[in-house]
This record gives C-alpha cells, sequence and structure tokens, in this order.
C-alpha cells in the first residue's frame, strides 16, 4: 500500500480509500516482453504500476516509457473506449488491476475517493498535454 501512497493519481487518499482501492484491485506480475493491453481491444481494467517499466506502442511505433507509480489504461476504462496503445512490459512489473465494475463499486461506496481521482487524472492530463504543446514548439522552433 505504501506504493499506492505514491502515486500522483492517488494524491490526497485517505489510508482508509488506498486500502478500499488494494481490497478491490487484484495484484499481478508480468515478465518482460508480456503484453499487458492490445491497442483497439475493449477496455476493462486499468492498472496501477507499482514497479517495473512498460512501454506504450503503436503497431511498431513506440510512444512511451510509463515509470513505476503511473496508472495505465484509465481513459479507456472511464471513457468506455478501446484501448488506444498497446502495453507491455519491458522488464519485469508488479501492478494493481482493477476493473471498471469494482471501480464504479468503490466510487458508489466513497463518493470522495472518485472525486479525488478525477481531479488527479484531470491534472495529469493537463500537465501530459503541456508538456506536448511545449515539445511540439520546440520542435516547430527548431525547424
Amino acid at each position: 500500500m505504501e506504493q499506492l501512497k505514491g502515486m500522483r493519481a492517488l494524491q490526497g487518499f485517505t489510508m482508509q480509500q488506498l486500502a478500499l482501492l488494494a481490497a478491490e484491485g487484484e495484484e499481478r506480475d508480468v515478465s518482460a516482453g508480456e503484453t499487458l493491453f492490445r491497442e483497439k481491444e475493449e477496455s476493462g481494467e486499468m492498472i496501477f504500476l507499482l514497479d517495473g517499466t512498460l512501454e506504450a506502442k503503436s503497431g511498431s511505433r513506440h510512444l512511451a516509457d510509463i515509470p513505476a507509480l503511473s496508472v495505465v489504461g484509465e481513459l479507456g476504462v472511464l471513457g468506455n473506449e478501446p484501448r488506444s496503445a498497446t502495453v507491455v512490459a519491458k522488464e519485469p512489473s508488479n501492478y494493481l488491476a482493477i476493473s471498471r465494475e469494482d471501480f464504479q463499486r468503490l466510487i458508489e461506496v466513497d463518493p470522495d475517493l472518485g472525486l479525488k481521482f478525477y481531479r488527479n487524472l484531470c491534472s495529469l492530463l493537463a500537465l501530459q498535454l503541456k508538456n506536448k504543446n511545449l515539445l511540439e514548439e520546440f520542435f516547430q522552433a527548431l525547424s
């Protein structure tokens, strides 16, 4: 549960809320090279990466390395959208998986948990968008 406490997506969660999340989720281990999600598949669960590194890719194109303490698959689960990328373990990794249904049940039991998660997610998405825009400006300035 210490690892969950360090995740930006779970910032502000109480110990009780983290315990609820951990109890609803299923902890899993994967080996290097193992695929967690495939692009365009149905999104039935999101994961909280506790340890290790994952790679997101589209086809053969590398999109990003995903470090420990990241949440993955949240947009597909929350928006009921297909997976936007294939996610593969770059090294042995450990994560907590939680299904859409279990997450919805948690929000019903503790609406404050949902509010905090959505607020944190919006903050993370805004930061990613800002970084993407800054990168685009940088590359435009170079050309």
